[in-house]
């Protein structure tokens, strides 16, 4: 049986990520150059979109749109996001050059956190069938907070 899924924003992270997802899941693209697609029940909606003023609304209105049963959230967000689109959701930062996600994404392990036990079930399986290697961690805060202290190491960069 072939898993409909939705991508969310087609940008270098969702591009890398849909690909993977191609080899073993039925996959379209939301963006905003190309629309919404004219779906109204998926199994997964796969969130690539920046965190930006309004991405709670925009998740929302997503996933309200295409009847999506469980979000992966891959975006950077701030912590507690996740938890504010509610247990429908779970949290799985990238990993990886940027530049060069297109390996990596597979090559990387993928954390999944999320507060909802049986969404966390649900988005596993998914990522592992995909061919993904995944492990859990408590909750998304840790995955959030995980990421962001990664991309800490940047900050002198800045300055």
């Amino acid at each position: 049986m072939s898993v409909c899924v939705v991508m969310g924003g087609a940008g270098k992270v969702g591009k890398a990520i849909a690909n993977a997802l191609r080899e073993k899941n039925e996959v379209y693209i939301s963006d905003i150059s190309c629309g919404q697609p004219n779906i109204n029940k998926c199994d997964f909606l796969h969130v690539c979109i920046p965190w930006q003023e309004g991405f709670l609304g925009k998740v929302q209105e997503e996933y309200l749109g295409v009847g999506a049963s469980v979000v992966i959230i891959h975006s950077t967000v701030p912590m507690g996001m996740t938890r504010l689109i509610g247990n429908i959701a779970v949290h799985s930062p990238v990993r990886g050059q940027h530049d060069d996600l297109r390996d990596s994404v597979k090559r990387f392990v993928k954390y999944v956190g999320g507060n909802d036990q049986e969404t966390v079930n649900k988005a596993v399986a998914h990522l592992q069938e995909s061919g993904f290697m995944v492990r859990t961690m408590e909750s998304s805060d840790a995955t959030e907070l995980m990421k962001l202290m990664c991309l800490s190491r940047f900050l002198n960069d800045l300055a």
